[in-house]
């Protein structure tokens, strides 16, 4: 290597096939009076020798071609050079990204809260909540995912998650996620990420589906829905459950045609 700029946490030794040299600087001392070396590894016999002299104590390293051999060129700073490569060379571990992102094009979403499941691929610092958002348009930051948090599984974890409720409103299309600020336990932060996207369909199937339920008062809800497309539909009966396991309240029964009723006699907070 000759003529380099700053170098640090290297290999430097064996570079001498040639000249004999692991490092020569040619410049002119009037240009640069130092360069930066330091932190390098220099193979163990140079070590050895950088050991006994440190920088400062004006040696000549015989490995080194600079200042010292020809007072006219630049000095090369060995400061705290590494006792062993173990330790010099680049960093080949990737930094953090997100790994997966759940909605994704494998599973169309619909009416309804949608759960969004982050994966990054090592632990996240789970003091720094990122922003999740999506569109069908660049830069894909109208709609907004609310945040959960960071699982508990593991600490630091590697997982977060969110929700969204989706409506007709939403609008049908494929969608691309935009995640931003999250950072990693070490402290890099991730990029913007718009790599992952996910399709909203909420096109009626055979039954009342896609429906959207918007409160009245606290005793009514109107409940709206796409009509179907099957002809050989005559009406449905709409039930009305707090989860989906049951059990089912009876609320209208709705000819085919008809695409809205209201709900009434409900009870605030436990209805």
């Amino acid at each position: 290597m000759s003529n380099a700029g700053k170098v640090n946490g290297t290999i430097l030794t064996g570079n001498g096939v040639d000249s004999g040299y692991d490092y020569e600087d040619t410049r002119s001392r009037s240009v640069h009076a130092e360069v930066d070396v330091s932190g390098n590894y220099w193979g163990s016999e140079t070590t050895a020798f950088m050991n006994a002299n440190p920088w400062g104590s004006l040696a000549n390293v015989p490995r080194i071609y600079d200042f010292f051999d020809n007072v006219n060129r630049t000095a090369a700073n060995y400061d705290n050079h590494l006792q062993s490569g173990g330790n010099a060379g680049p960093d080949l571990t990737p930094p953090a990204f997100l790994l997966s992102a759940t909605p994704n094009l494998s599973n169309a979403v619909n009416v309804g809260v949608t759960e969004f499941i982050l994966e990054f691929n090592e632990p996240m610092d789970n003091t720094v909540q990122p922003v999740v958002t999506f569109d069908t348009e660049f830069p894909f930051t109208e709609l907004v995912v609310e945040p959960v948090g960071w699982t508990t599984a593991t600490f630091p974890s590697s997982t977060w998650r969110g929700s969204f409720s989706v409506g007709i409103e939403t609008g049908d299309g494929l969608h691309t996620m935009r995640v931003s600020g999250a950072k990693a336990a070490d402290g890099f932060e991730i990029p913007d990420d718009t790599s992952h996207r996910f399709l909203i369909d909420t096109r009626p199937g055979t039954g009342i589906s896609n429906g959207v339920a918007t409160p009245l008062s606290h005793r009514e809800m109107r409940l709206e829905w796409t009509p179907s497309l099957d002809i050989d539909v005559k009406g449905f009966q709409i039930l009305r459950a707090r989860s989906l396991t049951g059990v089912y309240n009876y609320v209208a029964a709705a000819p085919a045609e008809m695409t809205m009723t209201i709900d009434s006699g409900l009870d605030s907070d436990t209805t």
